[in-house]
């Protein structure tokens, strides 16, 4: 005949077969929170960046503004001819090009892991 197992054993085996699986369910599930806490934390950083961005552009903004009005004070001041006025609106359409492709690239360089 086979060997007999008692009552006790086989329920023992049970319990512990069953709190394996258990363990290996929450170890799987913490896994999977510690990597979505990973993402959410990586979301995180690009909107905080992204922030940044918006903020500084609106800074720039604000210097752009004040640009414009010391170029009108120096026209009228200065007889403000029309030459004047398309020179200083090349200087600001420079400075936003200029400033607008070092953000790009700020940008760029940020998301490939190096330092600008």
């Amino acid at each position: 005949m086979g060997e007999s197992v008692s009552v006790l054993d086989h329920l023992t085996a049970l319990i512990d077969a069953a709190d394996k699986r258990y363990q290996q369910r929450f170890d799987a599930t913490e896994k999977a929170i510690e990597k979505a806490e990973e993402a959410i934390n990586r979301r995180i950083d690009l909107l905080n960046e992204l922030r940044a961005d918006v903020v500084k552009k609106g800074d720039f903004a604000g210097a752009e503004q004040r640009i414009l009005d010391l170029a009108s004070r120096v026209d009228r001041s200065e007889g403000g001819g029309e030459g004047r006025r398309q020179n200083w609106a090349m200087i600001v359409a420079a400075i936003i090009a200029t400033s607008a492709v070092v953000g790009v690239i700020n940008f760029v360089l940020a998301h490939l892991g190096a330092k600008p």
